[in-house]
């Protein structure tokens, strides 16, 4: 039989360490990342700019449509797979070890389609500091500068009486400005579905895959319907660019619930002809 004080010993120490190991155990604190909020719709792109590559996405569900931009490792592209899906998440991991957590809601119109990722905050700010890249008011206030200006372009395209002229193109607040008219030279209504800017091979060689980059624009004001006998205008702005002289870039205007569409090709040296708007 052991001796009492021994196993007093060895029991105390038993409880001592527990208590210890208790104690150690409170002290650790847990840190709840917070996840920022973003909201996709189904007819605009959402573009997330990270300040490193990309290594790893995961989405909550198949309603949200994910992948990176062609040519770039740090761009993310959102866009909603149907309208009005129940909220879901997504997880970015970037290659300096950082996590990024987002709560992803649809909406109609999205606050911020451009939205960058700060790379001057610490490592749990940065989960959650992202700002727009451009300010949406920002942007209306010089379309509606620019709407205004004298056009000095005319290179247009026509299909069954609807015609769709590119008027001018103006450099302000280091963005690109397309300034368009469409006129409907008929009784019936024009209504805009769908707008797309493609840069496309000029020559593309037969058995050859059709080479062509699309262009998300930074902002776009294209009118809900045109009116019989009646003109609106269009507002189309990116990031500047320029075309080697093997391309072109395509202008893709389709008719809702029409067969009226239209495809306008611009010249390189088009492009060249812009005019810098400086406002006082």
């Amino acid at each position: 039989m052991k001796p009492i004080r021994q196993i007093f010993t060895k029991g105390f120490l038993s409880t001592l360490l527990l208590i210890v190991g208790i104690l150690c155990y409170a002290q650790q604190k847990v840190i709840a990342i917070p996840s920022a909020r973003i909201s996709v719709c189904v007819n605009k792109t959402t573009n997330l700019i990270f300040p490193y590559k990309i290594i790893s996405v995961d989405r909550g569900n198949n309603d949200l449509l994910i992948q990176k931009a062609k040519g770039v490792d740090n761009i993310l592209q959102l866009k909603a797979a149907q309208t009005g899906f129940e909220q879901t998440n997504l997880t970015v991991i970037t290659s300096d070890g950082r996590l990024y957590s987002l709560m992803v809601d649809y909406a109609d119109e999205p606050e911020a389609i451009n939205i960058k990722f700060s790379n001057d905050t610490s490592a749990i700010e940065q989960k959650t500091a992202i700002t727009s890249l451009y300010n949406e008011d920002d942007l209306q206030t010089s379309s509606n500068t620019i709407i205004h200006q004298k056009r000095f372009l005319r290179v247009h395209t026509r299909n069954q009486k609807i015609r769709l002229n590119l008027g001018s193109i103006y450099l302000l607040d280091s963005l690109m400005w397309f300034t368009f008219s469409i006129t409907n030279n008929s009784q019936i209504a024009y209504t805009p579905k769908t707008l797309r800017l493609l840069v496309k091979d000029k020559h593309q060689a037969k058995r050859t895959a059709s080479q062509e980059t699309n262009i998300t624009p930074i902002f776009k004001l294209i009118p809900t319907t045109v009116p019989g006998y009646g003109s609106e205008k269009i507002i189309i702005t990116c990031e500047p660019f320029t075309l080697s002289n093997k391309q072109r870039l395509v202008i893709q205007l389709t008719e809702q619930n029409g067969g009226r569409n239209m495809t306008l090709f611009i010249k390189p040296h088009i492009l060249l002809n812009a005019h810098l708007l400086k406002i006082n």
